[in-house]
């Protein structure tokens, strides 16, 4: 008898390995098709890796309905990626050429190698934070809240703003000019945008 309960308990045990539960979340890839863009703006809670490269590309993955919240458009040159997700995603972009990025939210965006433009403008709105290895003439960094930029590489002008409790890391910047009390006006003179 107790032979033949250990053989129902471990057929119960494989059955639930065989069938997983209908709870489980289903993951999902979604690559699309996106024009021209040399800016990246990011609005929801997302882990972004930014390559750039010789064409423009994107790329979603995690769970399915979460995915599909995604939106992904661009205005004014800007790709602007937004969703109502409440965990995480992961998006791989890669840009030609690359001239803003910027997060409004908690996400967090990390460059996959060396980010090469002339004028470059990094900002922070909020919690979330940039980790960026850069060669440029000009660079701009501004964290609005309690976000981080964390930014190596080399630069002619740096110009930098912190309002809040946020935090610039640029010790490992080599910048001919550094300005770490710059006005507004002086950090968005890294341009939003090559016109």
């Amino acid at each position: 008898m107790k032979t033949k309960f250990f053989f129902a308990a471990i057929l119960l045990s494989l059955t639930g390995y065989a069938f997983p539960s209908s709870d489980s979340s289903e993951l999902a890839t979604d690559l699309r098709n996106v024009n021209n863009f040399s800016g990246l703006i990011v609005n929801t809670t997302a882990n972004v890796i930014l390559s750039q490269g010789e064409s423009n590309s994107i790329r979603i993955e995690g769970e399915k309905d979460m995915v599909k919240e995604i939106t992904t458009t661009i205005e004014n040159g800007a790709l602007i990626i937004a969703g109502n997700n409440n965990h995480a995603i992961t998006i791989y972009v890669t840009a030609t050429d690359i001239n803003l990025v910027e997060v409004n939210g908690n996400a967090k965006i990390y460059a996959n190698g060396l980010v090469n433009s002339d004028i470059l403008l990094l900002k922070v709105n909020g919690s979330g934070s940039i980790r960026m290895d850069v060669r440029t003439l000009t660079v701009g960094m501004l964290v609005k809240g309690s976000g981080k930029i964390i930014v190596s590489g080399s630069t002619g002008d740096s110009y930098s703003r912190v309002i809040g409790q946020g935090s610039i890391f640029a010790d490992n910047l080599d910048a001919r000019q550094i300005d770490r009390t710059a006005s507004l006006p002086q950090v968005e003179k890294a341009s939003l945008i090559a016109q």
